[in-house]
């Protein structure tokens, strides 16, 4: 699979789950935190999905190298 397609599939299942979630939800809890996501929940699960498909052994690394270079490289380009 691609990443494409894991992506695709994580997005098909957290939006369902995201109906399911609001009929199970509990009682509001307080929150000291207020800040909006800048990723979706998919977009989380699909970095989490790739990583233990690749051959590091820590997040910190992966997230280092893999995400946070090629987001740069990204940004660099459309500038």
């Amino acid at each position: 699979m691609d990443l494409t397609e894991i992506f695709c599939a994580i997005d098909d299942y957290c939006t369902q789950q995201k109906i399911n979630w609001n009929v199970k939800i509990l009682s509001p809890v307080v929150r000291k935190r207020n800040r909006k996501f800048q990723l979706s929940l998919s977009e989380v699960a699909t970095i989490v999905v790739y990583f233990h498909l690749s051959h590091y052994r820590e997040f910190k690394n992966y997230y280092l190298i893999e995400i946070k270079k090629n987001t740069e490289i990204r940004i660099s380009k459309k500038q």
